[in-house]
């Protein structure tokens, strides 16, 4: 409650010294911390070359909305956004790797203006800027090119203009354009925004309808507009979905997800009259619990707090994604948004 009752000179002075902590953080010795550009920074930068001399790809494809690199067909907006440092900087490691760097601490204003728009507090929209800033994963994913943060600032975007534009209706087409923006940052997004759009129009559906269908028309128009490049890509291209193919638990050739296992497994449940083994053991059942676990995965306390992520360059080296301190504020806040205490 303290920083409510600062000034707002103040309290731009703070939000100004987080940022700059985040600046530091994310562009110190950005060339060599990590060492050496992995393979997908490597195509990233070569495919943004590439464009800026020809206008074409690598594979020759014009202006491309998807990048084919390593035959994982990457939503090209990252190569777009590489292009004016490549131009000024030449094709290093820096160039490649400014445009994340920069949205990483874009992330940090964001989430403060978001917070203090969701909750009306400026403490609360200091400390969350604040906790972001010096965040391990998002350092981490901050210092080489990973467009999981070009899609994270754009989500951020996408839910503070929305909010805005419950209460000033222009907000709705920028809400509606980050969105259309979002998909082309992030292979998840294409799945992640249809889902945040729904999850907001569903909470807010009663404040929606007191907004003239003028605006809420306009808002569908730049949204639509957007994202149909990408959309009829994706169901046009059989390209579109190698990556999720890729990723897919279905894609288990081996254990006890492959096609030979289960079937035999049944028939002898069935010679040996196992009725419970039918029902509990079987394929079906099989599928629930890897989703499931691959679910809850994301949530392994030892992941989020003690070892990190067992991709390397995902990790922060020697630690969790986040602050074991953190635990528990996560779980009250969790506590006080489930029992109502903050709506947004």
């Amino acid at each position: 409650m303290l920083l409510m009752k600062l000034t707002d000179k103040l309290t731009k002075i703070f939000i100004c010294l987080i940022v700059i902590v985040a600046a530091v953080l994310r562009l110190w010795n950005l060339s060599n911390v990590p060492p050496s550009l992995d393979w997908d920074e490597a195509s990233w930068g070569y495919n943004a070359y590439s464009i800026l001399e020809t206008g074409r790809d690598e594979y020759g494809s014009l202006l491309p909305v998807v990048i084919r690199s390593f035959n994982d067909y990457k939503p090209a907006l990252y190569a777009y956004l590489d292009l004016p440092f490549v131009a000024l900087l030449g094709l290093n490691n820096l160039a490649v790797r400014l445009p994340d760097a920069i949205f990483g601490i874009l992330t940090v204003l964001t989430t403060y203006f978001l917070v203090k728009e969701m909750f009306g507090r400026r403490d609360l929209g200091l400390l969350s800027a604040f906790l972001l800033a010096i965040s391990p994963w998002s350092i981490q994913f901050s210092r080489f090119t990973h467009e999981g943060i070009i899609g994270l600032e754009f989500n951020l975007l996408m839910v503070l203009f929305f909010l805005k534009g419950l209460k000033h209706h222009k907000f709705l087409s920028l809400s509606a354009l980050c969105a259309g923006l979002s998909l082309y940052s992030y292979q998840n997004e294409k799945l992640f925004v249809p889902l945040l759009a729904l999850v907001l129009v569903g909470i807010y559906v009663k404040d929606l309808l007191q907004i003239p269908k003028k605006q809420l028309m306009m808002a569908f128009l730049v949204g639509l507009i957007i994202s149909l490049p990408m959309v009829i890509f994706t169901f046009t291209n059989p390209g579109a979905f190698m990556r999720a193919k890729g990723a897919s638990f279905l894609n288990n050739p081996v254990g006890v997800l492959n096609t030979q296992f289960y079937p035999a497994r049944e028939l002898a449940d069935r010679r040996n009259h196992d009725y419970v083994g039918l029902v509990l053991d079987n394929r079906r059942i099989a599928y629930a619990k890897d989703v499931w676990g691959n679910y809850l995965s994301h949530f392994n306390p030892n992941t989020l707090f003690i070892t990190g992520d067992e991709v390397g360059r995902h990790q922060p080296p020697g630690m969790g994604h986040l602050y074991l301190v953190e635990l528990p504020f996560l779980l009250l806040g969790l506590f006080m948004l489930l029992n109502g205490k903050y709506k947004p």
